[in-house]
């Protein structure tokens, strides 16, 4: 049988304006024209294809451009040539997404792919593999749990040919772009991991805590804490709690205060009228005051110091040469930051 692909669109292409009202000037911070992609399942009959972060799909004696990244391209060409490229027998389910390994895009970017593929009109009972980038954290293996995907299907790109020849292969275009998160990714998220909402009335205020992890973290966390704690904040530390724990606690928030991370993603399980404080030393990405822009949240962001007790002047910054400092940069707080925060806290309660 001769290779063959087919493609549907399931979500069209959308544009929401937000207003830019950020109060730092930040290369990586931009908010306007947001654009919705237009989400696209391809399916593809017999085809060689490279599964890495640069994919590349070769069908009927060509490449499919619209999916085949140059780099890409280049890989499995060499793969063929060499004659390396093994058979994976039956149907698989590309869901490699890059950033995968962080909790934010798996659950923002991932995990929407598979309510494109159910869209598409596919079941996933009908796949025999399901081929995803780094399956190795408890989060990733609670999602695949809660929607039913055998651990025996899950093929990880870390321990396994990324070029290879199958029987079938379906892959999904990206769900969002440029961080903006559309409302049926949030929709299906919520689905998902949100299934009793009811929060008796009982509003939470918390404090999200970087403290485990080795980069963004408050280096003089306790001083904020001395603050918050008098006024009932609880302390979470998302990485020892379950998806469902923590889409239960947000969903009964009314006011959080964070440094930028991965643990703002959940968001996506907040209800309206809540607040945001987002902490930030040198590294911020738009999606958190997007989302917030998006939903009508109250949203206020803060620098502090960086961990060399300087205002770092953002404009200046040079992420080309710089990134992974900029990126891991703790953050300090002065008594005035604190009193900051702390008036946005008193105002929002």
């Amino acid at each position: 049988m001769g290779a063959t692909i087919k493609s549907e669109e399931v979500f069209l292409a959308k544009k929401n304006v937000l207003d830019h009202d950020f109060p730092y000037e930040h290369p990586l911070v931009t908010v306007g024209d947001e654009i919705e992609p237009r989400v696209e399942v391809y399916e593809l009959h017999n085809p060689m294809v490279n599964l890495g972060l640069r994919k590349a799909f070769y069908c009927n004696g060509e490449f499919i451009d619209v999916l085949t990244s140059p780099a890409g391209r280049r890989e499995l060409k060499v793969s063929i040539e060499k004659k390396g490229v093994r058979k994976l027998k039956g149907k698989v389910l590309d869901l490699v997404t890059p950033g995968a390994n962080l909790y934010s895009h798996w659950l923002l970017d991932l995990i929407p792919k598979i309510h494109a593929v159910k869209s598409a009109g596919h079941n996933l009972d009908d796949f025999d593999h399901i081929y995803v980038n780094y399956y190795n954290s408890s989060f990733k293996y609670e999602s695949f749990r809660t929607l039913g995907i055998p651990e025996e299907k899950v093929i990880d790109f870390s321990s396994f040919p990324k070029t290879f020849e199958a029987d079938g292969v379906v892959t999904v275009t990206p769900c969002r772009s440029s961080l903006y998160t559309p409302d049926w990714v949030e929709n299906y998220i919520r689905s998902i991991f949100l299934h009793d909402n009811k929060n008796n009335g009982e509003r939470k205020k918390l404090y999200i805590s970087r403290s485990k992890g080795n980069s963004r973290r408050i280096l003089n966390e306790a001083a904020l804490l001395e603050n918050l704690i008098p006024l009932n904040f609880e302390v979470v530390y998302f990485e020892d709690l379950s998806l469902s724990e923590t889409a239960h606690l947000m969903s009964s928030s009314s006011v959080i205060v964070a440094p930028h991370g991965a643990g703002l993603a959940n968001l996506v399980f907040c209800e309206e009228k809540v607040s945001i404080c987002e902490i930030f030393s040198q590294h911020i990405s738009s999606e958190y005051y997007k989302f917030s822009k998006k939903k009508g949240f109250n949203y206020h962001p803060l620098q502090g110091l960086s961990s060399s007790g300087s205002l770092v002047d953002c404009k200046k910054m040079d992420y080309k040469n710089h990134r992974p400092e900029i990126h891991s940069d703790n953050i300090i707080l002065t008594r005035e930051m604190i009193d900051d925060i702390m008036r946005f806290v008193n105002e929002s309660i």
